[in-house]
């Protein structure tokens, strides 16, 4: 059985025929559907971020929170100006305690920090024997107040004391 030349060229007609009819009907519905994937990846990124940045606001306001929760604590670290007595009662209480000598002196020169918070120096002279001076500074390391000493100088005195000379900082809170 032999295909005249007419029956491959109807043949071949009906084939390009068929292929342009499937092309000029799904290439625009390809196009659109590509379209609309193109737009949906977008929108899905632009979503992505947005519950990123949801998570971070998210967590910024749980850390906003919780130092909220915590500014009753720091606020007694700071010594509120005009209640510089309450340290130096508190300080003369544990010397008294611990039956060490201590001579304080708050410098007058202070060093403005934040709006509301100023660094003032001290120094303070202790004298008394090892262990009183020991449990001396346990006592003040345990105050509430914040203390930070810059330099500790301990020598030994008359009678076998010591005499230990601390300079630091201590913070005060505006009014």
């Amino acid at each position: 059985m032999k295909i005249s030349r007419k029956q491959i060229i109807k043949y071949a007609i009906l084939i390009v025929i068929l292929f342009a009819t499937i092309y000029f009907l799904t290439f625009p519905y390809f196009t659109g559907i590509r379209q609309i994937y193109i737009n949906l990846t977008k929108e899905a990124v632009a979503l992505e971020e947005k519950f990123i940045s949801g998570q971070d606001l998210a967590k910024s306001s749980s850390d906003f929170e919780s130092y909220n929760d915590k500014i009753p604590e720091y606020d007694e670290l700071f010594i509120k100006e005009g209640n510089e007595l309450s340290l130096v009662t508190n300080l003369e209480e544990i010397a008294n305690k611990y039956n060490v000598n201590q001579e304080l002196s708050l410098g007058i020169d202070k060093t403005q920090i934040s709006e509301e918070v100023k660094r003032v120096p001290f120094n303070f002279i202790i004298k008394g024997n090892f262990n009183s001076i020991l449990k001396y500074f346990s006592e003040i390391f345990k105050m509430s107040y914040n203390l930070t000493i810059h330099n500790l100088n301990i020598k030994q005195i008359e009678d076998g004391d010591l005499e230990a000379r601390l300079l630091g900082y201590t913070y005060w809170l505006s009014n």
